[in-house]
């Protein structure tokens, strides 16, 4: 890839703006939202997750549904319209207020669309000098008894992970609170999980939904709707994909920054270029993403403290929070794994110059990163299924386990059945080394013991005798 190529503008790979109905993931969510706009005791509702984990795609989503009922009027906010352009551009600890010179700007404009749809807002009085908190109220006034009076009005506001804690403090006072005071409004606005509603009247009528990861099934589809409109760009993306091997495809939007990216590169690498522009477009929690990178690097590899107080400090947190956000970009994005290769144990023994095999007790659910580790071979616990822990870890790596050590208690012809089911899971995979799923208990009868053995032996010397000579 062209060395130039690391950071990406947003006019180039605009994924939150660029919304596209027929690339959007349902997300189960979206019928909590309808509860609560049925639920009038309950004004707002805000939809918070971390920043380009799908929430404007779902606000967007959701106001097509609105929009579809003759009863309901929407209308929408970007945050960043109240932003200077250096701010706009810039990133989360450089905006700490919004200058009242934007917050009017915003608002003339604002004003000017909607009088487009009822000219009575045009005659509303408007000065410079006017508290831009009373022109909100004022027009949200107007908006609701008078423009769209017999309809639900719905007011999304997205964009708020873009703002500082104190600037979204500053916002919620000036915008949000003003319009919320016209009661028969209704609001939907996004945020980042550590951005709160301090309003005591809203909290009091505020409805949170936290949009998780996109499911197992939800993510692949999106892959698949992805793969067909850019088909040049999936075998590029697959490519990409050998760095993260354990991506689940969870995260909405590097699922879709991963087909924009190989298709705007087509040499595209998994390198740290690929990484500066994935978290460059992705994530705006620092002034400048290698120093965010080099930020993870290091909670990854110490998680000292002194690490997470600068996070914390970066974004305005507690430094619980910042953790919490630091792992899931980590865990998301897999940062280390591309920048650099991170020091493994795996790697301090190889002198050694023997097989290494790597056993995660009670870890089923790591298979795939316990893989990533480099060992020769894979202790496989007797709670996993072979030929499951055989497809989700892949070719190339041996497998070693797992009859359940409870199993030799049982009768000898019981014990030689067992061991033949977990051999014949592995038939056909080289690789697998005949144990116990967690080591042999006390008391267990040397008979059984040796059924086990037997059994092995006997299996492997007729699977090797049917192989033909070449």
């Amino acid at each position: 890839m062209n060395g130039n190529a690391t950071s990406l503008p947003d006019d180039e790979l605009n994924i939150r703006r660029d919304y596209r109905p027929d690339q959007y993931t349902p997300r189960p969510q979206i019928q909590t939202a309808h509860r609560w706009f049925h639920d009038r005791k309950k004004q707002l509702l805000t939809v918070v997750a971390l920043p380009a984990t799908g929430k404007t795609w779902f606000l967007r989503r959701l106001q097509e549904e609105f929009n579809g009922n003759s009863i309901v009027k929407t209308l929408w906010i970007e945050v960043d319209d109240l932003l200077s352009p250096e701010m706009r551009h810039g990133r989360t600890r450089e905006v700490r207020d919004i200058a009242d010179i934007h917050k009017h700007a915003w608002f003339r404009d604002f004003k000017q669309q909607l009088a487009a749809q009822c000219p009575d807002v045009a005659a509303l009085p408007y000065s410079e000098t006017d508290d831009i908190a009373e022109l909100v109220e004022a027009l949200a006034n107007e908006i609701c008894q008078n423009c769209f009076a017999g309809q639900q009005v719905v007011l999304f506001i997205d964009n708020g992970d873009i703002l500082s804690n104190p600037g979204w403090r500053e916002f919620e006072r000036t915008i949000i609170e003003p319009f919320a005071r016209e009661k028969s409004l209704r609001l939907i606005v996004a945020a980042r999980e550590d951005q709160k509603i301090e309003t005591f009247f809203l909290k009091a009528s505020q409805q949170r939904l936290i949009l998780d990861d996109l499911e197992d099934e939800a993510g692949e589809q999106q892959m698949q709707k992805l793969a067909q409109e850019f088909p040049m760009a999936a075998p590029r993306v697959a490519h990409l994909l050998k760095a993260i091997p354990a991506y689940a495809y969870s995260h909405a939007g590097l699922n879709t920054f991963l087909y924009l990216y190989a298709d705007k590169y087509p040499d595209a690498q998994p390198d740290r270029h690929f990484l500066r522009a994935m978290v460059d477009v992705l994530n705006r929690f620092s002034e400048d993403p290698d120093e965010l990178i080099e930020l993870l690097e290091a909670i990854a590899d110490y998680a000292d403290e002194w690490v997470i107080e600068q996070m914390a400090e970066w974004q305005s947190v507690s430094n619980t929070e910042a953790w919490e956000r630091a792992s899931k970009l980590i865990d998301n994005w897999l940062v280390v794994n591309i920048s650099r290769n991170r020091y493994k144990i795996v790697d301090g023994v190889r002198d050694l110059g023997v097989p290494v095999i790597y056993f995660v007790n009670g870890g089923p659910h790591l298979l795939e990163e316990a893989a990533t580790a480099g060992p020769d071979v894979l202790g496989i616990c007797w709670r996993t299924p072979l030929d499951q822990a055989a497809a989700r870890v892949g070719d190339g790596l041996a497998l070693q386990g797992n009859l359940d050590p409870h199993a030799l208690f049982a009768p000898v012809e019981e014990v030689r059945r067992l061991a033949g089911n977990v051999l014949s899971r592995m038939a056909g995979r080289d690789g697998h080394i005949m144990n116990l799923g967690h080591g042999i208990l006390p008391d267990t009868p040397i008979a059984s013991v040796e059924a086990l053995v037997e059994t092995v032996h006997a299996r492997t010397k007729r699977d090797t005798l049917a192989v033909p000579a070449v």
